[in-house]
């Protein structure tokens, strides 16, 4: 397995572990760095990738923005 889809891996855990399943991205990028090091590109691709495979949506409530696993 790639350090990529570790990373996704992990951020749907994260997400799926939250009561509400929804996570600010800063608040994932920053648990994932200090789990793993690196730097913020991998982690914004695993974001970005989850997304794109609609696994994770974004949603928006003032003034944040949020990932969370879509509703069914």
């Amino acid at each position: 397995m790639g350090q990529l889809e570790l990373i996704k891996e992990k951020i749907m855990a994260m997400v799926a572990e939250e009561d509400r399943q929804r996570l600010r991205p800063h608040q994932i990028e920053k648990t994932i760095r200090e789990q793993m090091g690196g730097g913020p590109l991998p982690v914004k691709k695993a974001l970005a990738d989850l997304v794109h495979e609609h696994k994770l949506v974004y949603s928006y409530r003032d003034p944040c923005s949020f990932v969370e696993i879509p509703s069914a």
